[in-house]
């Protein structure tokens, strides 16, 4: 690629869609992001990583090694979005595609990263249409969003 040059190719990424059992999302701002932008715990996959293997190292360095959950299953809710120009020529692709994860968060003391994180916060399931519109998310992907957190909630009645 030269110098300026727009890359083509997007990183792999994985996204936690992090759910407690009162149905409550976790969520995190990142540098950069509006004070009423939020996203699931996400980041990119190293090469030759498997995707579950990916979840499992986010969660631990967005919120600490002593937490306890389980992955439920992998989503129909995935997402390609572009970066800004400047940060697709700091960062080699042009933005991330994003693959995402039901994720049910059981026990422990979640301690977000403070280098990548800068602030976090649990939003009930009721307020996530809103949360997700203001965070810029595409109207055709918040309705495949709660389309599945209802069959999520149907398919594993017993976890919440």
């Amino acid at each position: 690629m030269k110098p300026g040059e727009i890359p083509q190719s997007y990183r792999a990424s994985v996204a936690a869609i992090f759910v407690n059992k009162n149905k409550e999302f976790f969520l995190v701002q990142q540098p950069g992001f509006r004070e009423n932008e939020w996203d699931f715990i996400k980041g990119g996959m190293i090469q030759d990583e498997e995707e579950e293997d990916t979840l499992k190292r986010e969660l631990r360095e967005e919120l600490g090694n002593d937490i306890k959950y389980k992955i439920l299953r992998r989503s129909v809710w995935n997402i390609i979005y572009s970066w800004p120009k400047e940060h697709q020529i700091k960062k080699g692709f042009r933005g991330q595609a994003r693959v995402s994860f039901w994720v049910k968060y059981i026990d422990g003391e979640l301690i977000p990263g403070k280098q990548e994180l800068t602030a976090t916060k649990w939003f009930n399931s009721n307020e996530m249409e809103k949360v997700l519109r203001d965070s810029n998310t595409g109207e055709h992907d918040i309705k495949i969003f709660l389309e599945e957190w209802e069959k999520i909630q149907k398919e594993f009645e017993s976890e919440f």
